[in-house]
């Protein structure tokens, strides 16, 4: 029987997959298998692997509208020839009522799962629709010094129409949101207003948080809100500066950018990339509170409308606005990042040397030194999303960090002294 199935999943391979496949996806379970609003909803893959070498590179999903994109990716190390039984656990968490398609997609894997199994259907919750509002945080706007922000997720499927969120401490109002959405997103930014005359709170504090709806006619939803400050946690926070092409002409160009201190010290440095459809771009960094400068030069005759400029990555989430490329020489966007922030323990302070930060990964060690032979000092190792991984300090201008046991992907070596510098594993 074993034999009959290696050799059906071989024949399935060779007519429906394209080159190698690693990972043989027989069926996909959700779990919980009737979810709600409120339930945390995890996908399994469940299969075989080609080998006992072959192994899961990494795993990820996206939602678009009512469809959920499961990426994995495979690779093939040397091994026996031995279907080895395999399931790749993929979280979604919440997601809003309705019913929703699955496509799999990666490399080296292949979909024989069945198409009934390829669709799954989230009801709404019992209990209030309040209950499916998460608010992710409170704090001051990204880029603005007279705006807080207030990013929500809404799992349910109650509109909230024509919203707006109140702060409050105890009986005083700290902020209001001008109305400026029809429904509640499932994910949002919604920008509060300081209420004049308020004092606003720079230590921890307990608050409530209200959510009317039809412009301020009916009181929806309270919100029970306790936090250390309305600055983001330390040591960064994850931001994309992004580029795109407003039109006139497509553009088959790159674009280097570079993040650099108000001090002119280099944070961080990539580059853009759009061609054919594709006529945006961007990236993944991580910056604590400062004033920053984001400078773009492009390679060679452009033509269209390019602009650029900074974007917190999330749906109507806070952005520094679009400055366009303009003539042949490098062009530079000077933004502030969580101004109210800059004082605190978060705050960027400027570096002793502008020699920045070098780094390289040889096997399974990433490499650092600063450039002027200066002390590295303290460090922070974080993911693409600000995630810290690892801490801790180097006494020379050089050093090595075991990265033998993550993933592969972009992580960021921060230093306290030198900023961010990106490299991938």
């Amino acid at each position: 029987m074993r034999i009959t199935t290696c050799l059906a999943s071989f024949l399935l391979a060779s007519t429906f997959a394209i080159g190698q496949t690693y990972f043989y996806v027989n069926s996909i379970v959700v779990v919980p298998a009737n979810p709600t609003t409120q339930d945390d909803i995890n996908i399994q893959l469940i299969g075989d692997l080609a080998t006992t070498g072959t192994y899961v590179v990494n795993a990820s999903a996206s939602m678009v509208g009512g469809n959920i994109t499961l990426t994995v990716n495979c690779a093939q190390n040397i091994g026996l020839d031995v279907l080895v039984p395999h399931t790749e656990t993929i979280h979604i968490g919440m997601q809003q009522a309705g019913t929703w398609t699955i496509d799999l997609n990666g490399n080296g894997m292949g979909d024989f799962a069945s198409l009934a199994q390829h669709s799954f259907i989230v009801t709404a919750g019992a209990g209030s629709a309040c209950d499916s509002v998460i608010i992710d945080h409170v704090w001051w706007s990204a880029f603005s010094d007279t705006a807080l922000e207030v990013h929500v997720f809404n799992n349910s499927i109650e509109c909230f129409d024509y919203p707006g969120f109140v702060l409050l401490q105890g009986a005083d109002t700290l902020a209001i949101q001008n109305v400026d959405f029809f429904c509640v997103p499932h994910e949002a930014s919604h920008m509060l207003v300081p209420h004049p005359g308020a004092t606003m709170p720079t230590g921890p504090f307990t608050g409530e948080l209200h959510l009317w709806t039809g412009y301020y006619s009916d009181l929806a939803c309270t919100f029970e809100i306790s936090m250390e400050d309305l600055c983001p946690p330390p040591p960064c926070v994850s931001v994309q500066p992004f580029i795109n092409n407003y039109g006139d002409a497509l553009v088959n160009a790159s674009f280097d950018w570079t993040i650099t201190t108000s001090g002119n010290v280099v944070v961080q440095t990539g580059t853009f990339y759009v061609n054919g459809s594709v006529q945006n771009d961007n990236d993944t960094t991580c910056l604590p509170p400062g004033n920053y400068n984001l400078t773009v030069a492009h390679n060679g005759v452009i033509g269209g409308q390019m602009n650029f400029g900074m974007s917190m990555g999330y749906n109507y989430g806070p952005s520094t606005g679009a400055m366009f490329l303009l003539g042949d020489e490098p062009d530079t966007l000077p933004f502030t990042f969580y101004e109210h922030c800059i004082a605190g323990s978060n705050g960027i302070t400027e570096r002793p040397s502008a020699a920045g930060i070098m780094a390289q990964t040889e096997g399974g060690q990433l490499m650092v030194r600063v450039g002027d032979g200066s002390i590295m000092g303290s460090y922070t190792l974080l993911d693409a999303m600000g995630k810290v991984l690892r801490t801790g300090t180097i006494t020379g201008s050089a050093g090595s960090i075991p990265i033998d046991a993550l993933a592969g992907g972009v992580y960021l070596f921060s230093s306290e002294r030198y900023g961010v510098v990106r490299f991938v594993r």
